[in-house]
């Protein structure tokens, strides 16, 4: 009994040991220069490119990393990846992310990545085949961080250069690639991603699941969600000699959301459901589809039953076969409208009613004056460019007024202000 005491003591002291050794050990240089060359030979077997690190701190207690000066590069120029260079990387993890490619992070942060991409020999713009990019880049990853971060980005295609910054929470990236065809399948999900577009930011949610090949972008499935506006679709790039992106998309649109295109829309509300195409080339971006709006209110007036077609072409919004009902009167419009003031064109929009009540359209144009019950038959033209200055063409017939009174519409504020 004696004897097995002393093993077991002289067994615990051993451990404790060799754990303080390691301990130890994961805190010397030599453990982050082993890391630093054990990264870079899995880079280099996974991914076919030559891969420099410059440094790399890691703090096993902390769970911290930082990585400086990574380069990964094509051993060969050919068209397609040319080279990904990052200045830092820092991020929070879990051990087993170190050893196997399904890292598992809290945070991750690039700083000032700057990607490269060659279309043709020496970098002529000949069109993308990634024929050359398929059989360069052999990787099959799987990244998933809570905080995912890119600062000071820029991707250059040829002799041109974009920036861009990236902000995403509960990123899952899971990129497979298979060498038959070549491909890859892709997968992206993310929450709360601030997207600026017109000094305005938008906070959304995205799903996608994709296929890239030599034979083009398949989009097999696109979510897109932004507070109550949500949808989805599918879509696609074809010829990579001269790509665009088609997509087909459908769901409901919050009347808030309308704002985004114009500031003088928020004061709508309400849900509208929509379908669209979209197609982006080489001539810009091109939209048409239809809406409905079973219920809903501009201002103070009340709208049921708002449908209508709608088409985008060389930034300008075209309305067309508008209809439906103020309260129980009966609306069509039809219109023009410029989405860039470079367009130097004004903006026209004809609205027809019969038996809409005076006070609705006094809800409208904000004139608290106009508030009687009598119905109207209209055509109202109007016509308006830069700044607040709008034209109006009128013509209505109605019932009698109870007393005689002047509307004050030519002083009122227009309904899309430029």
């Amino acid at each position: 009994m004696k004897a097995r005491t002393i093993f077991l003591i002289a067994a615990f002291a051993l451990f404790l040991a060799l754990t303080s050794a390691g301990l130890w050990y994961l805190q010397t240089e030599n453990f982050q220069e082993f890391i630093r060359t054990s990264l870079i030979s899995r880079i280099e077997n996974d991914t076919g490119l030559d891969c420099r690190i410059g440094r790399i701190e890691l703090d096993v207690y902390r769970g911290t990393l930082q990585v400086e000066d990574v380069r990964l590069e094509a051993q060969n120029e050919v068209p397609g990846f040319a080279f990904l260079q990052i200045d830092e990387i820092r991020a929070r993890f879990s051990l087993s992310s170190l050893w196997n490619f399904r890292m598992r992070l809290g945070e991750l942060h690039l700083i000032h990545p700057q990607v490269k991409v060659l279309t043709g020999p020496g970098g002529e713009d000949s069109g993308w085949n990634p024929d050359g990019f398929l059989n360069t880049l052999k990787i099959s990853l799987r990244l998933e961080t809570r905080k995912f971060t890119v600062q000071e980005g820029r991707v250059t295609i040829n002799e041109h250069s974009a920036s861009f910054n990236l902000d995403l929470e509960d990123l899952d990236c899971r990129i497979g690639y298979d060498g038959t065809l070549p491909s890859y399948k892709i997968s992206l999900d993310y929450k709360q991603s601030r997207l600026l577009y017109k000094e305005r930011e938008i906070i959304h949610d995205l799903k996608l699941t994709a296929n890239l090949s030599i034979n083009g972008f398949a989009i097999e499935t696109i979510e897109f969600r932004h507070d109550e506006s949500l949808l989805s679709g599918s879509g696609s790039v074809e010829n990579w000699d001269s790509p665009a992106l088609a997509l087909d998309m459908a769901g409901v649109v919050s009347a808030g959301d309308l704002v985004l295109a114009d500031s003088s829309l928020n004061e709508g509300w309400g849900k509208i459901d929509v379908n669209t195409r979209v197609r982006f080339d080489g001539d810009g971006i091109y939209l048409k589809g239809d809406f409905l709006a079973r219920n809903g209110a501009y201002r103070k007036m009340d709208y049921a039953d708002l449908a209508g077609a709608y088409e985008i072409l060389h930034d300008v919004l075209y309305l067309r076969d508008v209809t439906g009902k103020i309260v129980e009167g009966d609306i069509t419009a039809e219109g023009e409208i410029q989405l860039r003031n470079e367009n130097n064109k004004p903006n026209r929009l004809i609205v027809h009613t019969e038996r809409v009540p005076l006070s609705e359209v006094g809800d409208l144009l904000n004139v608290s004056s106009i508030q009687y019950g009598n119905t109207v038959d209209s055509r109202t033209e109007l016509t308006w460019g830069h700044g607040w200055k709008v034209a109006m063409d009128c013509g209505s017939k109605a019932p009698l007024l109870e007393e005689t009174h002047a509307f004050p519409i030519m002083t009122a504020r227009p309904i899309f202000p430029m």
